[in-house]
């Protein structure tokens, strides 16, 4: 049943699929999820996975699904993956390990990340990143340049609405923001939680101390990525759109050259017809002079008969005459 909902979904252009692993008992290195990554990958879905510690829902007794060594199974069957959050939250076994030893997921993730084979398949989201509950990942995550072209922005909304959870005091004791920026930062956030949330992770740097060097995420963590091959905003629909008026153009004037020689045909049938008709009405004129031709001749031979008994009468008239004068004679 869910392979058959995830094909109908695919084929209405759904292009994402969302995966709660720790609150839907989803197990991503299960057999039974094969299928639905071989769907994913025909119509070139993403799936976007939860991983690391969930809070937001009830999920205590299945934490150990958010384990991100987990999300090499799909990786494996070719469907790209955006790990949300950079599994930012909690401990895992580390499956790799035969101890297993508990792990921070974030470290666990960044293991992933560095696997080369994966490039290319594997993404991950900042959404909740900034909260005062994850934030300690985010040096790293600003440092480590390579991934950032594999980043993309998310909110996590409504969480962002939640004060508490964000909170400019902490990230600039980090030296994430600049500490005369927090007025300015709850101004924003009581006019509109969402842009609050986009300031704030535009704002983030780190400095460091020996080099000097400025370390930030870069415009394209907050743009369109075309290696994931989903469609954002309206210039991306637009092509689309161009590209399916082109294959309606063709499909037109197939259709048209298609009833072009269907109307030939028509046309050729009609001349047949009009062709057979003239056949018939010319059959039928013979037909008509013949009869007008017999009935003549029948009128000429009766005229003829007529005037032989006229004949034959005046004849014997005669010869009635003639006998009546020799009898008075």
């Amino acid at each position: 049943a869910a392979v058959q909902a995830l094909n109908t979904y695919a084929k209405q252009g759904f292009r994402l699929s969302k995966w709660l692993h720790n609150a839907m008992n989803i197990d991503p290195s299960d057999a039974r999820c094969i299928p639905l990554y071989k769907v994913m990958k025909k119509y070139s879905m993403v799936l976007r996975s939860h991983s690391g510690e969930e809070k937001a829902v009830h999920a205590e007794e299945l934490q150990r699904l958010g384990n991100p060594l987990l999300l090499r199974v799909p990786l494996e069957h070719g469907v790209k993956v955006i790990i949300a959050h950079c599994a930012s939250l909690g401990k895992n076994p580390d499956l790799d390990d035969p101890k297993q030893p508990l792990v921070p997921n974030f470290n666990l993730f960044a293991r992933l990340m560095d696997e080369s084979k994966w490039e290319g398949l594997l993404f991950a989201d900042i959404s909740a990143t900034t909260f005062f509950s994850r934030c300690s990942v985010l040096e790293t995550i600003l440092r480590r340049k390579e991934w950032h072209p594999r980043l993309v922005n998310g909110s996590d909304y409504p969480l962002p609405a939640v004060n508490l959870l964000i909170q400019p005091g902490v990230l600039a004791r980090k030296g994430l923001i600049e500490k005369e920026s927090k007025a300015a930062l709850s101004e924003i956030w009581h006019y509109n939680p969402l842009i609050f949330d986009f300031v704030v992770k535009r704002m983030l740097r780190i400095i460091d101390k020996e080099t000097g060097e400025t370390f930030k995420l870069p415009d394209s963590v907050f743009l369109k990525n075309k290696d994931l091959g989903l469609f954002f905003g309206e210039e991306d629909q637009k092509e689309k759109d161009g590209t399916e008026e082109d294959e309606t153009e063709e499909g037109t004037e197939d259709e048209e050259e298609k009833n072009g020689k269907g109307k030939g045909k028509v046309d050729e049938g009609e001349s047949k017809k009009q062709g057979s008709g003239s056949e018939s009405e010319s059959k039928s004129e013979k037909k008509d002079e013949k009869s007008e031709s017999e009935e003549e001749s029948k009128s000429d031979e009766a005229k003829s008969e007529a005037k032989s008994e006229e004949k034959e009468d005046e004849k014997s008239k005669s010869e009635e005459e003639s006998k009546s004068d020799e009898e008075s004679s």
